[in-house]
C-alpha cells in the first residue's frame, strides 16, 4: 500500500473544460468505481495499450502511481471578463494520490487544456510537503520541504495556521516531542 499524498487543488481555465472537470470530480467523489479516472480522462492513461498495468509508466507520465482518489469538496466558480482577460472558471477540491502529487500530469493538463493549477500537498507520513504552481505548461513556482525538523514550519507556511494548530493538537494528544513545532 502506498503512502497517500493529500492534495488541495486549484485549477483555473476555460469555463467549458473546468465545468467538465468539475462534473467528473463530483461524480468520482460520489461513486468513483462507476466513473473513469480524472487523469485518465484529461491527460490519458499511459497503460492504455498494455494488457498488464504497469504502474511505473504512470509514475513517469503522471508523477503518481494511480489516478486521483478520495475526492471531496469540489467547487467551481466563474470569473467574469475583466481588464482585457477573457472569462474563465476556477475549480477547487481535495484529493489523494499514491506516493507523490500528480505534478507531471498537471503540467500536461496545462499544456493540453490551457488550465493552470496550484496544488498544496502533504505526505501522510510527513516525508514531504509542498506547493507547486503550474502556468502555461511549466512549473512557475515550487516549494518542497523534505526535512523532518522543518515539517511543522512547512505545514504552517503552506497550509496556514489552522492546519498547524490541528497538527500541534494531535501531537499533544499523542504525547509527541514538541521541540520541532517551535
Amino acid at each position: 500500500m502506498p503512502n497517500n499524498t493529500y492534495t488541495e487543488v486549484r485549477l483555473q481555465g476555460p469555463t467549458p473544460i473546468i465545468d467538465k472537470m468539475g462534473e467528473l470530480l463530483k461524480a468520482i467523489a460520489t461513486n468513483h468505481s462507476k466513473h473513469p479516472g480524472f487523469l485518465k480522462t484529461f491527460v490519458g492513461d499511459p497503460n492504455e495499450n498494455y494488457a498488464k498495468e504497469l504502474n511505473s509508466r504512470r509514475v513517469q507520465a503522471w508523477g503518481t502511481k494511480w489516478d486521483v482518489y478520495y475526492v471531496r469538496d469540489v467547487h467551481t466558480q466563474m470569473v467574469p471578463e475583466h481588464a482585457g482577460f477573457a472569462a474563465d472558471s476556477i475549480l477547487t477540491c481535495k484529493w489523494h494520490t499514491a506516493w507523490n502529487p500528480c505534478i507531471q500530469a498537471l503540467i500536461e493538463l496545462s499544456k493540453d487544456h490551457k488550465v493552470d493549477s496550484t496544488i498544496r500537498y502533504l505526505d501522510e507520513c510527513y516525508m514531504y510537503a509542498g506547493i507547486t504552481t503550474i502556468i502555461n505548461g511549466h512549473i512557475n513556482k515550487e516549494y518542497i520541504c523534505t526535512r523532518e525538523e522543518d515539517m511543522n514550519k512547512a505545514i504552517y507556511s503552506i497550509f496556514g495556521e489552522d492546519a498547524w494548530v490541528s497538527e500541534f493538537q494531535l501531537a499533544v494528544e499523542n504525547n509527541a516531542d514538541l521541540r520541532n513545532f517551535l
